[in-house]
């Protein structure tokens, strides 16, 4: 486990080799920080490492109010020395938003946001994407499924998807596309299932949780508050946030074959 000695990012000792090692934790979890460029692993606490702090502690630490700061022994620094992989990454690009256009509602806002109070006290462990019922469902990376479907939250169903680097509950769905089974492999932005309805509340949406895959057992655990859920969790919202339209990604595609066509 790699430590550092002071505080590094805003308000921070920052002192150089303490930042050359923030810098290269953070290069060796890119694949949570997607979309993502690598960092210059210098001595230089720019803005840009700043923000990649700020984001690595909304989405994996779940700081509701991230600080922007890496403290010695503390949860920044214990999550990016767990995530850490042992090359650094390359260039990572958005993930595909995992419906054909927008969600009709905010995913910050509540109750579609992540970490929002529920009645029964605990905290909302997904984002909620407010679409029509029947909406086709697509997978946001390549991956493979890893369950069966399986009964959800009054009347629907829900998937899970292993993303390589990260594993994914696709909730609150009407039915799987036809043909997917246990171990099928996926590419990004395929159709892997249907929006479905809640019984009794007349509304639709996708549910979706993130997961870094570093845990094992099922993803929900009732005696883990306040999420209920497993310890990997993270926060999808920056995800999302980032994402890029099928038909954008589709677009872009096309773009590039013309050019290598020329």
């Amino acid at each position: 486990m790699l430590e550092i000695g002071g505080s590094v990012g805003k308000a921070g000792v920052n002192r150089p080799e303490d930042i050359l090692v923030v810098k290269y934790l953070l290069n060796r979890n890119g694949h949570l920080l997607a979309p993502y460029s690598p960092l210059l692993e210098d001595a230089n606490l720019n803005s840009r490492t700043l923000a990649l702090i700020e984001r690595y502690q909304e989405r994996i630490t779940l700081m509701t109010r991230p600080d922007r700061r890496v403290d010695p022994h503390g949860k920044t620094i214990r999550h990016l020395n767990i995530n850490a992989r042992e090359e650094s990454s390359g260039e990572i690009p958005p993930i595909i938003y995992p419906l054909e256009n927008w969600a009709e509602q905010d995913i910050r806002s509540e109750p579609a946001s992540f970490a929002a109070l529920r009645k029964d006290g605990r905290r909302h462990a997904g984002c909620d994407l407010y679409a029509p019922a029947d909406t086709p469902v697509l997978a946001i990376k390549d991956g493979r499924i890893i369950t069966k479907p399986y009964p959800f939250y009054l009347g629907t169903m829900a998937l899970e998807v292993d993303h390589g680097n990260c594993v994914v509950r696709y909730g609150e769905l009407d039915r799987i596309a036809v043909g997917l089974e246990i171990g099928t492999i996926i590419s990004a932005g395929q159709l892997i299932a249907y929006i479905g309805e809640l019984d009794g509340l007349g509304v639709s949406m996708l549910h979706m949780e993130m997961y870094t895959g570093r845990t094992p057992g099922p993803l929900t655990d009732r005696g883990n508050l306040p999420f209920l859920r497993r310890g990997d969790l993270i926060n999808p919202t920056s995800f999302l946030e980032s994402a890029v339209l099928i038909s954008e990604r589709r677009d872009d595609d096309a773009d590039r074959t013309r050019a290598a066509r020329a």
